[in-house]
């Protein structure tokens, strides 16, 4: 392909691409915002919209704490009626590209030391993200997270 070719085909791309039409977004009026359901979709009692600044605890209200409480009150019912106590363990971790290599190290070492938790729920962000999962899967994998980041 010669330089006027490829020239001309990124012209044509480039003026095809200026010539898209977008929709204008309209918000649904602020009145019905925590009533609102778009194209009429419902989940169980709460709406397609979640508030996650919202904590209820058994069907009062609605929100994603409130439906993660419920979760975790269903699921651990019986160590609830033992004892009244949920044991979490949960990890967030932070990005930093390169420097993730210092959460993974920090993982295998804690493995190395003992006494590293099976974790209920692990979240993070960008390089976090991905030592996230090594984490949840558990010590097993930590051979494989050292390799990702060495």
């Amino acid at each position: 392909m010669t330089y006027k070719t490829l020239s001309l085909a990124v012209a044509i791309l480039c003026t095809a691409a200026a010539c898209v039409e977008t929709s204008a977004r309209k918000p649904a009026p602020e009145a019905i915002a925590g009533v609102a359901a778009p194209y009429g979709i419902q989940s169980n009692d709460h709406f397609i919209r979640h508030w996650g600044d919202k904590l209820t605890l058994n069907g009062i209200g609605g929100g994603t704490l409130g439906d993660y409480a419920e979760r975790i009150q269903t699921t651990h019912a019986d160590q609830i009626k033992r004892n009244g106590v949920i044991k979490l363990s949960m990890l967030a971790l932070s990005g930093g590209g390169p420097d993730g290599a210092y959460g993974a190290g920090l993982l295998n070492g804690w493995t190395a030391r003992g006494d590293r938790p099976e974790f209920s729920t692990v979240t993070g962000v960008s390089t976090g993200a991905i030592i996230a999962l090594f984490a949840f899967l558990g010590p097993e994998y930590d051979q494989k997270l050292e390799e990702v980041y060495t």
